[in-house]
């Protein structure tokens, strides 16, 4: 394979819009301007409609996209491009991957290592169609096709002609798009017919599962043997969440992807992600929250806004208070949140970056900070990439992190540290003079003319922050879109029969830390972006499991499918 190279392109106005009805007709940059981004192979290849708030288009900005804006937009078609190359890549080298040879799908998912027994079956099916009526064991004859005029010559085509009894059997319908639909595996236990050759019937094993659907004009192969290979369900899983974050990030609903495109908003303005998701919101199935999740504090539970923020090691005013309380053994903090689980002094509980933006912009004291607004909240100015509504990924909200770029296009987080590290950031303490605290929900100490109390001595109150990309993974803006479309909506993995939606968890794997399976690793949000980002090449080619009915891509192609 050749990797493709490209050339830079300028020039091209596109139409865009804002929150607002009016439409926005600005200049646009034609590729990142970050030299380690994948270039745009086609730039007017995605057409649809990407708009900005008055935050990040300030007046509508009709002359001129600011670059802040322009690099979000550029780094939305990158999204898509990648996006359209991973699945592609996916469906071009199915085998390799099954056999655990590719190199970008190991680097991310790693090796598939679950085994699950498959049917080997003829490159070609038996001539004629069968139909069967679900919970049946019958297969009759629809058409054997064109017969010599004089019996007792048998038909031309008939099933005696290539089964026999005890042979295994694999059946299913045809797909419009010449694959086939999900078939199933049984066993002839015999073969009839009339005295004419016609109304010819495969009776299956009695003793085996009926076939549970209704069955026409369906397809008849003969297996020829059984065999281990590497379960797909992993890989049959990434690819229908790169499916579902592909129409996402075009606007359309991967729920009902019949239902019409909306255009996708980018929202600058303050918002506070404890006043979109709830508590308990985007839940995860959990037996043993402390099993399941070893990177889960007893107390706390794997919702969308512990996922997504994970523990605060702000110097923010709030976070010192947590760390006060828990050294007065307070039980309750400011905002009534408990501090320690179940009233156990020796169970704290650590504070979630999203508590962080519930604080009023004041001190213990409920002295405003000066000149602070709602985008000095911390998390929001410190923490906050990007993240999409409930169950509304057409609204998407950056804070002034995903905004911070580098000399490299990566977005620069302040408090840098791991998912789990509840330590104040910092490699010094200052001191300053301030107000006396006091405990949660105590009352204010004041003087006898009622003038609050001054601490004599100065307090170590705030750290310097570390800046840097671990806690963003490193990610690039496109990639952190990636990760946010791929979690589309609210729910967990899980549908309400237990089978496995498509789609992203974010945070997923720093929850499980080394614990949990291959499947629930391959369901975290950023495996996408990266794997997206591993995919800079022409990929081509299809990847069938099912040769597509009458093409023979190869000779002597033996078709491989489940045996179920």
């Amino acid at each position: 394979m050749k990797t493709l190279r490209f050339t830079l392109l300028a020039g091209l106005v596109i139409g865009l819009g804002l929150s607002q009805p009016q439409a926005l007709h600005a200049q646009i940059s034609l590729q990142s301007r970050f030299s380690q981004d994948p270039r745009l192979l086609v730039p007017g290849t995605y057409r649809n409609k990407v708009l900005f708030d008055d935050h990040l288009a300030p007046q509508g900005n009709f002359s001129e996209l600011p670059e802040r804006t322009n690099d979000i937009l550029i780094a939305h078609r990158i999204a898509q491009q990648q996006v359209d190359l991973a699945i592609k890549y996916l469906k071009g080298h199915r085998q390799q991957i099954l056999a655990g040879i590719d190199p970008f799908w190991n680097e991310v998912y790693g090796p598939l290592t679950k085994m699950t027994e498959v049917a080997i079956l003829s490159a070609n099916p038996i001539s004629g169609w069968g139909t069967i009526d679900g919970d049946d064991w019958i297969i009759e004859q629809e058409d054997a096709g064109e017969s010599p005029p004089s019996p007792p010559e048998p038909p031309s085509v008939a099933f005696r002609s290539h089964l026999n009894k005890g042979d295994w059997i694999y059946i299913a319908e045809k797909l419009p798009d010449g694959t086939l639909d999900d078939g199933y595996v049984r066993r002839v236990f015999d073969i009839t017919w009339d005295d004419d050759y016609d109304d010819q019937e495969i009776e299956l094993d009695p003793n085996d599962d009926p076939v549970p659907v209704d069955l026409e004009e369906a397809l008849i192969y003969r297996v020829l043997r059984f065999d281990k290979q590497p379960d797909p369900t992993v890989y049959e899983n990434v690819l229908a969440t790169f499916e579902a974050i592909q129409m996402a990030l075009s606007g359309r609903d991967p729920n009902a992807p019949e239902d019409i495109a909306m255009d996708i908003t980018y929202n600058g303005r303050f918002h506070d992600f404890n006043q979109i998701y709830a508590a308990g919101d985007g839940l995860l199935p959990s037996v043993d929250p402390l099993a399941d999740f070893p990177l889960i504090p007893e107390g706390l539970q794997a919702d969308r806004r512990f996922r997504e923020a994970g523990f605060s090691n702000s110097d923010s005013h709030y976070h010192l208070d947590r760390l006060y309380d828990i050294a007065n053994r307070n039980l309750v903090d400011r905002n009534g949140d408990d501090v320690f689980f179940g009233g156990d002094l020796t169970k704290p509980i650590p504070l979630m970056w999203t508590q962080d933006n519930e604080l009023p912009l004041e001190f213990d004291t409920r002295n405003p900070v000066d000149g602070a607004t709602d985008r000095d909240r911390a998390f929001f100015a410190n923490r906050q990439t990007v993240f999409g509504g409930f169950d509304d990924h057409w609204n998407q909200y950056v804070g002034e992190s995903f905004l911070n770029l580098d000399e490299d296009g990566v977005p620069q987080i302040e408090h840098d540290g791991e998912f789990y590290d509840s330590s104040v950031a910092g490699d010094s303490i200052l001191e300053r003079t301030r107000r006396q605290r006091t405990a949660a929900g105590g009352t204010i100490l004041t003087d006898a003319n009622g003038n609050p109390i001054l601490e004599i001595e100065k307090v170590q109150e705030s750290a310097t922050p570390v800046t840097g990309s671990k806690s963003n993974n490193g990610f690039r803006q496109w990639q952190n879109i990636v990760s946010s479309f791929a979690e589309y909506n609210s729910s967990t993995w899980l549908d309400d029969e237990d089978n496995w939606n498509p789609v992203g968890v974010v945070g997923f794997s720093n929850m499980l830390g080394s614990a949990g399976t291959q499947e629930q690793h391959a369901r975290d949000a950023g495996n996408f972006a990266r794997f997206a980002n591993l995919v800079r090449i022409n990929p081509g080619g299809s990847g069938t499991n099912v040769e597509p009915f009458g093409k023979r891509g190869q000779a002597n192609f033996n078709p491989v499918v489940p045996r179920r």
